[in-house]
């Protein structure tokens, strides 16, 4: 028995599992630190803590889902 994921607790908001390439992977939105994409062991592929569009505003950024299209 294993877990992981401690760093998310209180602020993770949604998860979804996608299959990329043959790979379950999560996708979490977690409302203090941004979105994540890790494996199912969590290790993280990548972190967008907010996007270049909030730059320089005056914007709350606080992401509470993210939605994935399929690969072309």
């Amino acid at each position: 028995m294993r877990s992981w994921g401690e760093q998310f607790f209180k602020t993770a908001h949604g998860f979804d599992l996608i299959v990329e390439d043959g790979r379950e992977l999560f996708y979490i939105t977690d409302l203090a630190r941004g979105l994540f994409k890790t494996t199912l062991d969590g290790k993280i592929i990548w972190h967008v803590e907010k996007p270049p569009f909030y730059d320089g505003k005056k914007i709350k950024y606080t992401p509470s889902n993210v939605a994935v299209a399929p690969q072309r």
